[in-house]
């Protein structure tokens, strides 16, 4: 990608939980069900593309219709880089690979330091790794920001791995109950009772279900992953978790809601001046998303 961006003439892709019949040239599955055109779907897709670059004009218009379903800053990825994005999330799902918690913890201290991440990384890879590895799996995980994992740190950065959330439903039910949840937390974070409690307490509590033979779907499990993570925090040489992006989009969208009232305050010109500096007005555009 140029910066500022620059339109290359590029298409979109589609997952494998998405349909494209080529013969209709219509999209049939979405998230593995039936394409619904009258419901709103939460899709990933090039932040630029929506705020001009490529000319894809469904993608413009619908952003143009839609600014309250379009928040330019609400999104905790949006308009990051994407290789920055990437280190993030693996140095949240390497924290499953690690072994237990309490195995970790040298000298019983009840939480983690950079050492103790080393360590583990260093034995359980059988190879030494750089100072700034460490500092990323830290940083993704210590949601306090105080230099240290606790057990319910590491439970939450655990749990961002999907094979994590898939092995703790040992019934392939799609829903955990208190046993799975406990059974998992025995095995990654401790065997200590009372600590044990604690957390699956704590994960049913903030997913608002109570009693002993209460399920959380797994479908919702990613909001208490996702609760308390922000993105920030992880390094790469030469790059910055900056959102740039966001600003020159704002500064696209601001000039498009200005000139579209600068447009409406001149309606009443004549029809041919109108037209010829609408046409200008979209030539201007283009250069802009372009």
């Amino acid at each position: 990608f140029q910066d500022p961006p620059v339109s290359t003439g590029g298409y979109l892709h589609i997952d494998d939980g998405m349909e494209f019949d080529p013969a209709t040239k219509q999209l049939v599955k979405c998230g593995g069900k039936p394409f619904d055109p009258e419901k709103t779907y939460q899709v990933g897709t090039l932040f630029m593309a929506m705020t001009g670059v490529d000319d894809n004009h469904p993608l413009i218009n619908f952003t143009d219709s839609n600014h309250h379903l379009f928040p330019v800053d609400k999104s905790a990825e949006m308009g990051r880089p994407a290789k920055l994005l990437l280190v993030d999330y693996m140095s949240k799902a390497i924290w499953y690979q690690l072994g237990c918690f309490d195995d970790m913890d040298e000298g019983d201290k009840g939480y983690l330091t950079a050492g103790d991440i080393h360590k583990a990384i260093d034995k359980h890879f059988s190879t030494s790794v750089g100072k700034i590895v460490v500092h990323n799996m830290l940083a993704a995980a210590d949601n306090n920001a105080d230099g240290k994992i606790s057990r319910e740190e590491m439970l939450r950065v655990t749990m961002v791995n999907a094979t994590a959330r898939r092995e703790m439903d040992e019934d392939g039910s799609g829903t955990l109950d208190r046993e799975e949840v406990r059974n998992f937390v025995r095995r990654v974070i401790s065997e200590k009772e009372e600590e044990v409690q604690k957390l699956v307490d704590l994960v049913f509590e903030e997913h608002h279900v109570e009693g002993d033979d209460a399920h959380i779907e797994q479908s919702h499990v990613l909001a208490f992953v996702q609760s308390s993570f922000s993105i920030h925090g992880v390094k790469m040489p030469g790059h910055k978790m900056d959102r740039s992006e966001i600003t020159a989009a704002k500064s696209r969208l601001q000039k498009q809601m200005s000139d579209k009232e600068a447009a409406g305050s001149t309606g009443g010109e004549v029809g041919g001046t109108e037209a010829k500096d609408s046409g200008k007005e979209g030539d201007e555009g283009k250069k802009e998303a372009a």
